[in-house]
């Protein structure tokens, strides 16, 4: 992680430089040194800003995929990917207690008294995990509706 701060710092000198390089090429800025020393710090700053709100971005992404019922079955290392669309689409409607668990396999937790069977989906990015706890109400086993909650630890 150190080394990455050094690189980025490296760059940004290195952008500050070939700005001040050129723009000391131009006339107007021959007599204005100050302005010179002002203008490529901005650049290098404005070069920064970008190079981390891209990386931030890039890192937290979540990867996507359609959800696939076989992927999801036997890949359990892509499941991640297709929590989104499984959220999204309608596939858990209509579906019966024995479809749920023979897709998602045993739940966390199975409340009778109020008909609902709750399952936690893990999802990643780069640096952290997406928990998501998918609670399915049933009524005459069969699912009619679902919601979840989600946290990033």
């Amino acid at each position: 992680m150190l080394l990455r701060i050094f690189i980025l710092l490296f760059i940004i000198i290195i952008i500050v430089f070939i700005a001040k390089w050129g723009l000391g090429k131009l006339s107007f800025f021959k007599s204005r040194k100050k302005h010179l020393y002002v203008i490529s710090g901005l650049i290098g700053v404005l070069s920064f800003t970008i190079y981390a709100l891209s990386l931030s971005y890039f890192i937290t992404k979540m990867p996507q995929d359609n959800f696939d019922k076989t992927v999801w079955i036997n890949n359990i290392s892509e499941r991640h990917k297709m929590i989104d669309d499984l959220l999204k689409s309608n596939y858990l409607i209509g579906k019966n207690f024995g479809e749920i668990r023979e897709v998602f396999g045993e739940p966390k937790e199975l409340d009778s008294d109020k008909n609902i069977i709750i399952y936690e989906l893990i999802g990643q990015t780069a640096l952290d995990f997406k928990i998501t706890t998918l609670k399915l109400h049933i009524k005459d086993s069969i699912v009619q509706k679902f919601t979840y909650d989600t946290v990033i630890e």
